[in-house]
């Protein structure tokens, strides 16, 4: 030991050493950072736009109008249904938005073989009852849930929602709805998978005695379906000219020349006649002398016509037009 510091030993040194090694060859080694694993459902993307919502909500417009007045008939009371929103989210999670103690069916969507679910609050299905057995609406909802009697009498409500609907989306979508079965709490889970986005379609309904929500839910398949439908049935409407339009078009195919000829119809001819065909010769044809010749326009058979002369021209008198299905046959022949 000496008065400038304390000495280290040989043995000191080599640990000290030891441990700078370590240091050094722990901050040469890359670190590796952990790969974290996402599920994801490959399929075609459903995100429907605002131009979309505005669109579906119009079609539904037709289906509350036509479920006012089917249903309002079947429960002998005014009914007023309304569009309440439109929302695209997993099934899971729409599950967990409805209340536990409610009233779920299924439904078939066909040709598809598709399956959608239906729901009704039991502050709406009570009075329901109540009317389909005679009474007055005003019986208030038990706390309990629908009893398998009561069940296949509410089946009346679920058929003519399937109606509405059906008539609703025939001008876009060519479905057949029809009710498949009553679903508990246990079984609606299982009708389509927890992680797929729906439809949501809610309707507040209303009846003199009660109010509450009639709810629709269709899986993704018949989603992008009616997208794609709506898509273009939207960009065919925007597509088509207006009236200014047609009128302009006119008014310019007026200055366009378009090729005409006058033709008779087909009509056979012997070979050898043909072959000893010579100037001067006459071709004689299987067309009666009264039967009308064709007017072809830009290529496109039109007019039975006869034909004319108008002072030094030729001409065609128009007998009548061809319709496009006896023109097709013609064609045949």
């Amino acid at each position: 030991m000496s008065n400038e510091g304390t000495m280290l030993s040989q043995e000191e040194i080599d640990v000290l050493l030891h441990a700078a090694r370590e240091k050094r060859d722990s901050a040469a080694v890359p670190i590796r950072k952990t790969k974290r694993i996402f599920r994801c459902i490959f399929g075609p993307s459903t995100r429907i736009t605002r131009q979309q919502s505005h669109l579906i909500d119009t079609l539904h417009e037709t289906f509350a109008r036509r479920l006012s007045m089917h249903l309002g008939g079947l429960l002998r009371t005014t009914l007023d249904v309304r569009m309440a929103g439109i929302e695209e989210l997993p099934f899971s999670k729409l599950l967990n938005q409805v209340q536990r103690l409610t009233y779920w069916a299924s439904v078939k969507l066909q040709p598809l073989g598709a399956m959608g679910a239906l729901n009704l609050d039991l502050g709406l299905v009570f009075p329901m009852l109540d009317l389909l057995f005679g009474g007055d609406g005003n019986a208030k909802a038990p706390a309990r849930d629908v009893t398998e009697v009561e069940g296949t009498v509410i089946e009346i409500v679920v058929a003519a929602v399937c109606d509405a609907l059906e008539a609703a989306w025939q001008p876009v979508l060519d479905l057949k709805f029809s009710f498949d079965r009553r679903q508990g709490q246990t079984q609606i889970v299982r009708l389509i998978p927890a992680s797929e986005k729906v439809l949501w379609l809610s309707f507040e309904l209303g009846l003199p005695t009660a109010r509450g929500a009639v709810n629709l839910a269709f899986p993704a398949e018949v989603t992008g379906l009616l997208l794609k439908k709506i898509d273009e049935q939207w960009l065919a409407n925007k597509r088509r000219p207006g009236e200014e339009s047609k009128r302009t078009l006119r008014e310019r195919l007026k200055l366009c020349r378009f090729t005409g000829e006058m033709v008779l119809p087909n009509s056979r001819v012997r070979g050898q006649d043909l072959m000893d065909l010579e100037a001067g010769h006459v071709l004689l044809l299987e067309n009666p002398i009264n039967d009308p010749a064709h007017l072809s326009i830009a290529g496109k058979t039109m007019f039975d016509v006869y034909p004319v002369r108008v002072g030094n021209a030729r001409a065609a008198k128009i007998h009548h037009r061809i319709s496009v299905g006896a023109q097709d046959k013609k064609e045949l022949q």
